[in-house]
């Protein structure tokens, strides 16, 4: 029972609080509505507390993706291992690999390295033929554009020594020097004639001439020289240039070279002049 005072209703007369009845009008006495106490304030950690609720989930997530991940991974690696063993193992007519073959380690006393096998030495050189049978000289021709002459030499006897730096002709030597040809032109100066020229050679204190010959417009003359040597010399007459080649020798190689001397003499003419 309410034990404060309250009102009736109906005519607003003062009650009492064990009243049933209204003494003024006679209504009946509602009991008075019991207020509910208000709970207290929430305290401040119940924020934190709702806050921190969802935590688990969280934690469920994180687990639940690691869980995927690494399912997808061992995915992988089982495919590519798969995939190795049907391409380079299982797959018809596909040729396993050998394994790698291990490399051994390097000594470490230079002097317990293995020696590699020893190499064989090279055949013998046949010695080089200094002078070759007449049945094998290789002739070839020197052209000289400039004093327009050509003459046909022994190519694997008489190696060319290179032209002059005038343009004059050039130098060929045999083996060890034992015979030099020398083939050369020079322009006629005021006075000169192919007589004259002719008689200089022969008066040379060098030369003893036995045998000479003067035509109109060449002379051949040969002999020996002070040293021994046989020498043989041609000269040609032509549009003022004078046209020679000499060639000296040993006299023990007589008879090889009587025969070169023929074929030089014969070979060596005056060239047209080149336009």
């Amino acid at each position: 029972m309410n034990t404060s005072a309250s009102f009736c209703e109906h005519c607003g007369a003062p009650l009492q609080a064990d009243m049933r009845f209204c003494e003024t009008c006679g209504q009946p006495v509602e009991p008075a509505a019991v207020i509910a106490p208000s709970p207290p304030p929430a305290s401040p950690a119940a924020p934190v507390q709702a806050a921190s609720a969802p935590a688990p989930a969280a934690a469920t997530s994180r687990r639940t993706f690691l869980l995927v991940g690494g399912g997808l991974i061992v995915m992988l690696a089982l495919g590519s291992l798969g995939y190795y063993y049907w391409y380079g193992v299982a797959r018809p007519g596909a040729t396993p690999k050998p394994p790698p073959t291990p490399t051994p380690p390097p000594l470490a006393d230079s002097s317990l390295q293995p020696s590699s096998p020893p190499v064989p030495p090279p055949p013998p050189v046949p010695p080089a033929q200094t002078t070759p049978p007449p049945g094998n000289l290789q002739y070839f021709y020197y052209i000289n554009p400039k004093f327009r002459y050509i003459i046909s030499f022994p190519r694997n006897l008489l190696v060319p020594q290179g032209v002059f730096p005038s343009g004059a002709g050039q130098r060929f030597l045999a083996s060890e020097n034992q015979a030099v040809l020398t083939v050369w032109g020079e322009y006629q100066q005021m006075g000169d004639s192919l007589g004259k020229l002719y008689q200089d050679v022969m008066r040379e204190p060098n030369r003893t001439c036995t045998y000479k010959v003067l035509k109109g417009d060449w002379f051949v003359m040969s002999g020996y020289l002070s040293d021994g040597r046989v020498f043989y010399r041609k000269t040609l007459s032509q549009d003022k240039m004078f046209k020679s080649f000499e060639i000296t020798y040993d006299k023990n190689q007589k008879d090889l070279y009587d025969r070169i001397v023929a074929h030089l003499a014969k070979s060596f003419e005056n060239t047209r002049p080149v336009y």
